[in-house]
């Protein structure tokens, strides 16, 4: 049985724990300017055997604040095919939180936006936890 699903409902999250950056983070960070962002992207849950990664698709937009509003599109999911995407941009941060069509929380997650792209980490609600990546090229 599979339990996977991609963390990319935003709710705000403590942002003083972004301070705490991955290993992965390098140096040389970056920021997305953009309004609306459109990607796909992978996750792999920690411990996976899998070979073949899970997709996703994500459509947000950026307000002035860097509150972030959007829909994903999760592709062979038990948890979900399609939620909304609600969190926070902030430099090159980003959290979140995605819901089911009831409302019901499905996923939090947490990212970096660097010079390599944007990744990051989730828990969903079955405590399934791992890393996702954006795809998508960098907005200019």
């Amino acid at each position: 049985m599979r339990r996977c699903c991609l963390v990319v409902v935003f709710t705000l999250l403590a942002l003083p724990a972004l301070a705490e950056s991955p290993e992965w983070v390098g140096k040389d960070r970056a920021r997305i300017n953009e309004h609306r962002l459109k990607g796909n992207g992978r996750w792999t849950p920690k411990g996976s055997k899998r070979t073949a990664l899970q997709r996703w698709s994500l459509s947000v937009d950026r307000d002035d604040e860097g509150r972030l509003d959007g829909v994903v599109t999760i592709d062979d999911s038990p948890l979900l095919k399609s939620g909304v995407v609600r969190g926070w941009m902030r430099d090159h941060h980003l959290s979140g939180t995605i819901v089911d069509p009831s409302g019901n929380d499905v996923a939090e997650f947490r990212g970096v936006v660097s010079a390599e792209g944007v990744r990051g980490t989730y828990t969903d609600r079955t405590g399934e936890t791992g890393d996702w990546f954006w795809d998508a090229p960098l907005p200019e």
